[in-house]
């Protein structure tokens, strides 16, 4: 069956991102995920193609939220239906002819945004660019910035691009000083300093360790001033009461032989696991190892892939095996829940080949369109997510109102992404009566409760920022 498009009748929170866009040429939308930033943000764009010739817009994003977001939202309302959209993803090919496509809206990945400006070269057809989660441009720096930020800098700012709109719900979760990358690409550091240099030292203090940096009592509030005449924050508590979520501590005892390993990495940044012995050579890879120990698995090798990154190319089970402690509390949980649906977010690639074994019924959450929809219509009950491709731009709170997270990284934003897939405010507006509640598998003595600790801190410093 074929819904028809809705009729788009704007919330009061939405009139607000409405009059950003409109008014403001170069601007930044802060909105939680759900609160409809996407139509608000189209019928805007629409609404001033009436009189300002803004076609086409070049939408950059995520893959997911390029190849599916942008390109459904607008059939779903009446006022956008016919707005037609290309995504650039896929082969080359694919890609090349979704070029040729006229359209009104064309969306890319990040990844593939250095190929299109290959492609384009200073014929640049963009009078308007949106960076949805923007927060990916908090890396940018005037001279040692990634090539891909120095390059989409040079596009953002070329004579063609008349607006530039950057939309996120998590805007500085992962500290204030991921707001200057972002604010640069609207006023080239006209308010927060024309570099990074200049904005550290204004607003930052260094931590005990020399290399770290924290920002003043009063940075906060400073820089939300600052921007406030180019950014339009949303506090979703102004207009509509929600419930707390309900955080569910599970603190986990590892035996006795892992908390051995774990105190060995932790003192001597070196560990045996059973014959094989497993260091790290820095204070960041110590993190990851002490993080892999505390959900059960290692890898072997201090490697790149041990920063965090979990979509490092590893051979199936390169790791080794530590404890199954955590496993084993999830399968109690999962007992307890008596089939009620479960999200299990995980970290590390080693994470999802136990738990695949462990629980040889549980769906991946992939790229395939199919698996949310079998998710919300309530044919998975329990489904495993990494934060790092399943964060951005899902619903899937129709299927469930449950997460566990089975292991965690330092990032906030995508902890907090991953859990407003499922938020109050995707519940309410879905018309569901239901807490959402978040179980935490936290080993005991551990890292684990450190880094939970300072995400939840992040988290309440950006509620402050988005309703200062």
């Amino acid at each position: 069956m074929v819904l028809r498009p809705r009729d788009f009748q704007p919330r009061d929170y939405q009139f607000e991102i409405m009059a950003r866009v409109m008014h403001t040429h170069r601007c930044a939308v802060f909105a939680p995920p759900g609160a409809g930033k996407t139509i608000a943000t189209l019928d805007a764009l629409r609404a001033v193609s009436a009189i300002d010739p803004i076609w086409p817009v070049l939408v950059i994003s995520t893959l997911r939220v390029a190849a599916q977001v942008w390109t459904s939202e607008p059939r779903a309302w009446a006022q956008t239906a016919h707005l037609i959209v290309s995504p650039i993803i896929g082969t080359v090919e694919q890609r090349r002819a979704a070029l040729r496509v006229r359209a009104h809206i064309y969306t890319i990945n990040f990844e593939s945004l250095e190929w299109l400006i290959d492609i384009l070269g200073d014929a640049w057809p963009f009078r308007c660019v949106i960076v949805d989660e923007s927060t990916r441009l908090a890396g940018y720096r005037t001279k040692q910035g990634t090539k891909r930020a120095r390059r989409l800098a040079a596009r953002a700012w070329h004579p063609n691009v008349t607006r530039l709109i950057e939309l996120t719900g998590t805007p500085t979760i992962n500290g204030l000083s991921k707001l200057w990358g972002p604010m640069w690409f609207i006023d080239r550091g006209a308010r927060l300093g024309a570099s990074f240099a200049a904005f550290e030292s204004r607003w930052f203090f260094r931590g005990r360790d020399g290399y770290s940096i924290k920002p003043f009592a009063h940075a906060l509030d400073e820089c939300k001033a600052l921007i406030s005449d180019i950014t339009t924050s949303i506090d979703i508590g102004r207009y509509m009461s929600l419930p707390p979520v309900i955080d569910v501590p599970i603190v986990v005892r590892m035996p006795a032989h892992a908390m051995k390993a774990y105190k060995a990495m932790q003192r001597d940044l070196e560990a045996r696991i059973g014959v094989v012995d497993v260091t790290a050579d820095s204070a960041l890879t110590k993190s990851g190892k002490l993080m892999q120990i505390a959900a059960g698995a290692i890898y072997p090798d201090p490697t790149p892939g041990d920063d965090g990154s979990p979509q490092r190319a590893r051979k199936p089970g390169e790791w080794l095996h530590v404890h199954d402690a955590k496993l084993d509390a999830l399968r109690d949980l999962i007992a307890e829940l008596n089939g009620a649906p479960l999200i299990v977010g995980y970290w590390w690639k080693s994470d999802l080949e136990r738990l695949r074994v462990a629980f040889p019924d549980a769906r991946v959450l992939d790229r395939d369109p199919a698996t949310v929809d079998a998710w919300n219509a309530g044919r998975i009950t329990l489904l495993l997510a990494n934060p790092a491709s399943a964060g951005h731009g899902l619903s899937l709170q129709h299927g469930g109102n449950a997460l566990c997270w089975f292991s965690v990284w330092h990032d906030g934003e995508l902890y907090s992404q991953l859990v407003d897939r499922i938020g109050p405010l995707r519940q309410l507006q879905s018309g569901y009566n239901r807490r959402v509640i978040v179980y935490q598998l936290i080993a005991e003595n551990t890292i684990d409760a450190t880094v939970l600790d300072r995400i939840a801190t992040r988290q309440q410093e950006q509620a402050r920022f988005l309703a200062s």
